[in-house]
């Protein structure tokens, strides 16, 4: 809900997003617009060599909070269970 605000655009249409559709191209250029060093090869193509090493290490943060937080409880007693990961595009 925070990062919708931050970018300006409506909860609803970002959680669409994080819902799995898939992500217009204006919608690609507003982050690009609204997050300083993102590129659209990082959100369409998954290449991070043109992102600022700082980007690189905060999205890789915030790739495993979401990873732990999709685990749940089983990922902080030590389960053996890999998470599964998720596509970005």
């Amino acid at each position: 809900m925070r990062f919708a605000a931050r970018i300006g655009i409506e909860y609803k249409r970002w959680n669409n997003f994080e819902r799995g559709y898939s992500l217009p191209r204006d919608m690609g250029t507003h982050l690009v617009k609204a997050i300083p060093g993102l590129t659209l090869d990082w959100i369409y193509l998954n290449r991070e060599d043109g992102l600022p090493i700082r980007l690189q290490r905060d999205l890789e943060e915030a790739e495993k909070a979401v990873t732990l937080s999709e685990a749940g409880p089983a990922a902080s007693s030590g389960s053996s269970k890999k998470p599964s990961t998720k596509s970005r595009a």
